[in-house]
C-alpha cells in the first residue's frame, strides 16, 4: 500500500528557493527625420499619433516620418521618441506696432506650417502706463480661423525691474521668441474698427521655410551640441533607432555608417529603409550580394508597403513598418546577405500560400507573414526587451 504524501513538508515559504521572472520593460523607440513643425534636436516622448500631430504637425510631402510613426502607433506601439532635424528651415516673424517702433516676435520653432497671429489689449491695465496684455494664437493655416493653440500673457512690461518684464515671461512661451531691440514703450492696442467687430490679429510678417532636403550631416549631427542622432544621448535607453528616408531618394552611406556605430555604441538595432531602386525581388537579391552596407545592428525590409485609401503622392510605396491585410512582408539582417536573400526568394515564392520558409538553424526566429492580419515589426514594443532578440537577425 503506498504511502501517504505529507504536503505539508518542506520550507514554509512557497516562494523560497523560486526562481524570479525579472520583469522587462518596453522597447524604446526613437524616430528621427523631417516633420511639419516641433522642437528642433530635441528628443520627445509620445504616446500616440494625436499627440504627434499636435507636437510634430501632420503628413508632409517631403517627410515620411509622420506616416512611420502613425503606423507604429497602429499596430501597438505604445511609446515613440521622436527627434526633429531640419536642414535650414528659417522661422517666422511678426512685427507688432509701438508707436514709431516694432516690437518683434519670431516662431519659438522654424517651419511654413507656424501660422501665428498675436493682438494687444489694455484691459484692466488701463491706469499703468507701461502695461499690456499679449494673446499668440497658432491657426490651422493663413488665414484660417481654427486655433489650434494660444498662449495668453497678461501684465506685462517694457520695464527690465517689474516681474512681468516681457523678456523674462515670454521665455516661457512655446510659441515665440523676442529677437531684436526693445522699443521704448508698450505695443499700440490692436482696436476692432467698430463696436461689436473681432478683435482685429497682427498676423505673420515674413512666414518661415521648411528648408531644404536633408543631408546626411544633418541626420548625424554634432556630438557637442547633442544634435541630430546625438540628441538620443538625453535617453537613458534607446533599442531601436528609425530613420525613414526621404520620399524618392535615399540618405547615404555615411549617415548609415554613423547610425550603425552610434547604434551599436548604445546597444541599439538601426531600421533602415530599402533603397528606391528595389523594384523587385531579383533586384533586391542582387543589391544584397553587391552591398556595402553591413552590420550587426541594422535591419531592413522589402517591399516597401502603400496605404489604403487614396494613395495620392503616396503611389511609389512609403516605408511604413508594416501594412494592414500585408500578405508578404519580410525583414532580414543587413548582415549575411547571401543567406537573407535566398530566404526572399523562398518568401516570395510561398506567398501565395501565406507561410515564410524557416532558414536552417533559426527555427522559430524567422519572420511570420499572415493575412488579414496586423502584423508588427515591432512587435518588441508590445513589453518584450529588444535585448532579448537575436542580434542578428529582425525583431518579427
Amino acid at each position: 500500500m503506498a504511502e501517504p504524501v505529507d504536503f505539508s513538508a518542506g520550507s514554509a515559504d512557497p516562494d523560497a528557493g523560486a526562481e524570479v521572472i525579472p520583469i522587462v520593460s518596453s522597447t524604446i523607440v526613437a524616430f528621427i527625420g523631417r516633420t511639419e513643425r516641433g522642437p528642433l534636436n530635441e528628443p520627445v516622448a509620445i504616446k500616440g499619433y494625436e499627440e504627434f500631430s499636435r507636437v510634430f504637425g501632420g503628413h508632409v510631402s517631403f517627410s515620411f516620418v509622420s506616416l512611420a510613426v502613425q503606423h507604429f502607433f497602429w499596430h501597438g506601439g505604445e511609446v515613440a521618441t521622436v527627434v526633429r532635424v531640419a536642414n535650414r528651415a528659417t522661422r517666422a516673424t511678426l512685427d507688432i506696432p509701438a508707436g514709431r517702433e516694432v516690437l518683434r516676435l519670431q516662431a519659438r520653432q522654424p517651419g511654413s506650417r507656424e501660422h501665428l497671429r498675436v493682438s494687444i489689449d489694455y484691459d484692466r491695465v488701463e491706469r499703468t502706463l507701461d502695461k499690456f496684455n499679449l494673446v499668440i494664437q497658432r491657426v490651422s493655416r493663413a488665414g484660417s480661423q481654427l486655433v489650434e493653440d494660444q498662449e495668453v500673457f497678461g501684465g506685462l512690461s517694457m520695464d527690465p525691474t517689474d516681474e512681468r518684464f516681457i523678456v523674462d515671461a515670454l521665455q516661457d512661451s512655446e510659441l515665440v521668441r523676442l529677437v531684436g531691440p526693445l522699443p521704448s514703450h508698450r505695443p499700440t492696442a490692436t482696436v476692432q474698427s467698430s463696436p461689436g467687430q473681432p478683435i482685429p490679429y497682427i498676423t505673420v510678417k515674413q512666414a518661415g521655410s521648411d528648408g531644404e532636403d536633408l543631408t546626411d550631416y544633418d541626420v548625424i549631427g554634432s556630438n557637442s551640441e547633442g544634435t541630430g542622432l546625438f540628441a538620443l544621448d538625453a535617453l537613458e535607453r534607446v533599442d531601436l533607432v528609425c530613420v525613414p528616408s526621404p520620399p524618392g531618394r535615399e540618405l547615404g552611406s555615411t549617415s548609415f555608417l554613423a547610425a550603425t556605430r552610434y547604434c551599436e555604441r548604445r546597444r541599439a538595432m538601426l531600421v533602415w529603409d530599402p533603397p528606391w531602386s528595389w523594384t523587385s525581388a531579383d533586384a533586391a537579391v542582387l543589391a544584397l550580394r553587391t552591398s556595402a552596407h553591413a552590420s550587426r545592428h541594422a535591419v531592413t525590409y522589402f517591399p516597401r508597403v502603400r496605404p489604403r485609401g487614396d494613395l495620392g503622392r503616396y503611389e511609389a510605396g512609403i516605408p511604413a513598418w508594416k501594412r494592414r491585410n500585408a500578405s508578404v512582408i519580410q525583414a532580414w539582417c543587413v548582415e549575411n546577405g547571401r543567406a537573407e536573400a535566398q530566404l526572399i526568394r523562398k518568401q516570395a515564392a510561398s506567398a501565395a500560400s501565406g507561410r515564410t520558409p524557416v532558414p536552417p538553424g533559426r527555427t522559430g526566429q524567422a519572420v511570420r507573414t499572415r493575412r488579414n492580419v496586423r502584423p508588427s515589426a515591432f512587435h518588441a514594443s508590445a513589453g518584450y526587451s529588444c535585448s532579448s532578440l537575436p542580434s542578428t537577425f529582425a525583431p518579427a
